[in-house]
């Protein structure tokens, strides 16, 4: 009876550890996989969090792509601008070195014209005024003054028109030039 009492505990003690370590390892597996889930949690999360800033990168690099863009068209049209500014303003001094380029010349021409009258005619009545603005255009040109120049190529012109033999001067001065081509 005790042999048969100890058989049956010792079986009944064997089934009962082989049942507390079948519980364990479950216990084990089911630990294992709940610290697997959690690590796979934990690394999906990192993976959502890299991507979440990847996209946060990639919107500040173009937000910044855009800026640059931006500053590089605005300069881009600033230097159009100032190119333009000083196009015009070439044009600008172009113009008005042609119109003081053209009105020095009818200015040298019509004092040329003045010295040869009061050299052929030094008794003339407005001589004084005459040399006077003659001084004056010379002055002009030599400054570069465009309405000193205008002012002196009037008077001069005003004054010579009231000399009586001016125009017959230069009609025969132009005469000459005429013969003197066509010889």
């Amino acid at each position: 009876l005790n042999d048969t009492i100890i058989a049956e505990l010792t079986t009944a003690a064997d089934t009962e550890l082989k049942r507390i370590a079948e519980a364990a390892a479950k216990r084990r597996a089911e630990e294992e996989r709940k610290r697997q889930r959690i690590a796979e949690e934990k690394q999906r999360k990192i993976k959502e969090e890299r991507i979440k800033q990847a996209k946060i990168e990639k919107q500040r690099i173009a937000e910044e792509k855009k800026r640059q863009a931006e500053i590089a068209k605005r300069k881009a049209e600033e230097e159009k601008k100032r190119r333009a500014e000083i196009a015009k303003r070439k044009a600008e001094e172009e113009r008005e070195r042609v119109l003081f380029n053209s009105l020095a010349s009818k200015t040298n021409t019509l004092v040329t014209d003045a010295k040869g009258f009061i050299t052929t005619n030094p008794g003339t009545p407005g001589l004084l005024d005459i040399v006077t603005y003659i001084a004056g255009a010379k002055a002009a040109l030599a400054k570069r003054n465009e309405g000193g120049l205008k002012s002196a190529l009037s008077s001069l012109r005003a004054t010579l028109s009231k000399e009586k033999g001016f125009s017959a001067f230069l009609a025969l001065r132009e005469k000459k030039h005429r013969e003197k081509l066509a010889a």
